[in-house]
Parts: C-alpha cells; structure tokens; sequence
C-alpha cells in the first residue's frame, strides 16, 4: 500500500497546469497507482473549473485572433517538439507506469552508468533544462553513498523497495527530499530497487572522501 504522497501544494500546481514539467512526469506516474491522490486532482480540477465559471466574460480585441495566430507563427517549438521523433512501438516494460513508457519510446539508446557499488543510473531525455530525470537501479542489499541535496529530489519508487533513516519506502511511494535532508538509501535485502528520480541540482557527498568528488559529480538535465 503506498505510504508517502506529493503534497498538497504541488497537487494543486498539477491540477492547475502550473508545475514544472519534469515534476509533472513523476507525480503523472504517481497518479496512475495511487487512487487517494488521483481523486484530490479529480477534487480541485472540479473546484478551479467552479471557480472559472464565475468569473464574467470578457469581450475579445477585434484584432485578437490575429495576434494569436502571429504569436503561434513566431514561437519557438514547445519542448514536447524537442524530443526526438519516438522509434516504432516496441514491447512495454511490464508495471512501468504509462507515461514512463511513453518516455522510453524517447530514448530507444539508453545507457546505465555504474555510479558506485550497487547503484547504476540511466538519464532520461525529456525536453526540459530544468530537473535531470534519472532512473536509478539499487541492488539488493546495497546501499546509495550518504549524500545532501543541493536542490529539490524527488523519488518515485517503481520496482522494490529501499530505507533511510526518515523510512520505508515501497513500490508507488513519492519521497520529497529538500536541502539539508542528508540521506543514504538502502535497498531491501530480498529484491533490487528501481527508483525514477528528478533533481534540480547535483548531490552533494558527505562523506570525507565523498567531499573530494562532489566537484566532479555532473547535472545534465535535458
């Protein structure tokens, strides 16, 4: 059963269309195993569209649809046209959310990288600069290199489970860690973890050694 859940605040962010679009992949993927958060979206799309339907029309400018459309002409494309055109439908990773499926017909070559003992990470390429999105593998028993965060991490749990020192952390769980929430994750002895991940900035190490790589460690959001 999951356990931990986006707040309030970025749910409302979410329903109103306000919230990062690297965010919106990971509480996206949330909502299609959690029926508890689904029905709260459900709640406040019904309350702001309530609210709209309040507000007094307002006459058009005779020259606003050809403003519109000039606009339209001018824009840059939209980062959803900045992915690269998706390769033809392959086989679905079996209990991946859909919208992560779907960002994986976006990344046909994608690459895991050993980070350290028991932890690899694969980065995703989702249109955006703003969040690196990560899948992030744990072998069982192992555990993640204590570190900080020098910016928002959010983690959604997809396969397996993992620990620190603030819980337990199972399939369909979102945790929000902030900076100054130091942490070493932990998978579960019996089963690899399998964690989709966004990050505003880099991980900070803090271990001695770990301080001597922090200047090294890499943020690629894209």
């Amino acid at each position: 059963m999951i356990q931990h859940h986006p707040d309030d605040n970025l749910l409302v962010e979410f329903a109103s269309g306000g919230l990062a679009w690297g965010l919106c992949l990971l509480v996206s993927a949330h909502l299609e195993k959690c029926h508890s958060c689904k029905l709260k979206i459900q709640m406040q799309e019904r309350i702001g569209g309530g609210l709209l339907c309040q507000l007094a029309a307002a006459e058009p400018a005779p020259d606003s649809l050809a403003t519109l459309l000039a606009k339209i002409d001018g824009e840059a494309p939209s980062p959803a046209t900045l992915l690269p055109q998706p390769p033809p439908a392959g086989p679905r990773q079996a209990g991946y959310p859909r919208v992560l499926n779907k960002l994986l017909h976006h990344n046909p070559a994608m690459k895991w990288q050993r980070i350290s003992r028991g932890l690899r990470a694969c980065r995703l390429i989702t249109g955006q600069q703003r969040y690196e999105i990560c899948l992030h593998h744990i072998t069982r028993g192992q555990q993640v290199h204590q570190h900080d965060h020098g910016g928002l991490e959010i983690t959604l749990v997809l396969q397996g489970s993992f620990s620190d020192a603030q819980g337990i952390y199972h399939a369909g769980d979102f945790v929000t860690r902030h900076p100054g929430q130091v942490h070493r994750p932990t998978a579960s002895q019996n089963e690899d973890c399998l964690c989709l991940s966004a990050v505003e900035a880099p991980a900070q190490l803090t271990s001695i050694f770990g301080r001597l790589l922090n200047p090294f460690l890499r943020f690629r959001p894209a």
